[in-house]
C-alpha cells in the first residue's frame, strides 16, 4: 500500500466519521430545542463514541506537526462544520441553563438578578449601593 493509498483511506475514514458526527450534533441540537432528555442522552453517548473513534483515526492517519494533504479538503470542511454545530449546541446549553436558573429563582420567590455588563465587560449590579455623590 502506497502513501497515497493510506492518505485516501484516511480521508475516507475521517470523512465517514465526521459525517456521522455532524448528524449526531444536529440530533443533539434538536433534542436540546425539544427538551427531549432521552434523545439528548442518546445523542451525547453516540457523540462521545464518535469523538473517541475520531481521535483514534486522527492519530492513525495524521501525525503531530504534519499538515493535512490538499486532497483532504472535504475532511477540513466537515471538521469545521462539526465544530460550528458543537458551538451551537454549547450556546443552546448555556441559554437553557440560564432559563432554568431564572425559573428556579421565580419558583423560590427570589428576585431576578439585575446584573448586567458595562461596555468594558465589567459586572454591574443595578441595585448595588452607590457612593455618595454618584447618580
Amino acid at each position: 500500500m502506497t502513501a497515497t493509498d493510506v492518505s485516501a483511506n484516511g480521508a475516507s475514514a475521517l470523512t465517514t466519521l465526521l459525517g456521522e458526527l455532524s448528524t449526531v450534533l444536529h440530533e443533539e441540537l434538536a433534542a436540546l430545542g425539544a427538551r427531549d432528555v432521552e434523545r439528548l442522552e442518546a445523542a451525547v453517548a453516540r457523540k462521545s463514541a464518535l469523538v473517541t473513534d475520531l481521535e483514534a483515526a486522527t492519530g492513525k492517519y495524521c501525525r503531530s506537526g504534519q499538515t493535512l494533504p490538499e486532497q483532504w479538503t472535504e475532511v477540513r470542511t466537515l471538521a469545521a462544520a462539526c465544530a460550528e454545530a458543537n458551538r451551537k449546541s454549547g450556546g443552546a446549553i448555556v441559554l437553557n441553563r440560564g432559563l432554568v436558573a431564572q425559573l428556579i429563582d421565580i419558583t423560590h420567590g427570589d428576585r431576578l438578578s439585575t446584573e448586567t455588563y458595562t461596555a468594558h465587560g465589567r459586572m454591574l449590579r443595578r441595585d448595588a449601593p452607590r457612593g455618595v455623590g454618584y447618580a
